[in-house]
């Protein structure tokens, strides 16, 4: 969805402008990818409770009509687990209650406090988690969650695993592996996930 509507800018008026310079300057790109996040999230305000990807429905599909057994990987970003005594792992209800009043600040007058767009970014990216996960437990589909493991290494500050809000790093990438092979491993062995 994201691209097709970056795509649509070479259908305007200044689409030679911009053909010339997505993917060639990494600010214009940088920013044309900003505000088409940023618009997506206007316009959508929040995603729908019932809403999971149809694309993740397909992939899961896709697999099982070939055989091969689908492992969800909770995705992790650089964001705590826990904000002010509030779980944003876990309970959908309060991760719903933290997104909204999170963009009700958002839309409101700046003097309400402030909210960055990877806060925003963080509160959908852990809803879309959460209720992935629970679409997967109910189908019975393995789940690997690597969760714990980096909160505990982003409480300890010993060396950063994230370039920015969603990208590892080397020692990222390194936990991730870690977090995944032994799960994995279990599974193939057993047949059953942790």
């Amino acid at each position: 969805i994201i691209d097709t509507r970056i795509g649509r800018f070479s259908l305007s008026k200044l689409g030679f402008l911009h053909d010339g310079l997505f993917y060639k300057s990494m600010l214009y790109t940088y920013l044309v990818e900003k505000y088409i996040f940023w618009d997506s999230n206007r316009n959508s305000r929040i995603m729908k409770r019932e809403m999971i990807s149809p694309a993740f429905k397909e992939i899961i599909s896709e697999c099982e009509s070939r055989g091969i057994q689908f492992v969800y990987v909770r995705e992790v970003i650089d964001f705590p687990l826990e904000a002010n005594g509030v779980d944003l792992a876990e309970n959908e209800e309060t991760i719903w209650k933290t997104l909204n009043e999170a963009w009700q600040r958002r839309t409101a007058p700046a003097t309400s406090g402030a909210v960055t767009y990877d806060e925003l970014y963080a509160y959908r990216q852990r809803l879309r988690n959460t209720l992935q996960t629970k679409f997967c437990k109910e189908k019975s589909i393995p789940v690997i969650d690597p969760f714990k493991a980096f909160e505990n290494r982003r409480k300890l500050k010993e060396q950063p695993l994230f370039l920015d809000l969603v990208h590892l790093n080397c020692f990222g990438n390194e936990l991730l592996a870690e977090e995944i092979s032994g799960p994995l491993y279990q599974y193939l062995e057993t047949g059953k996930s942790s």
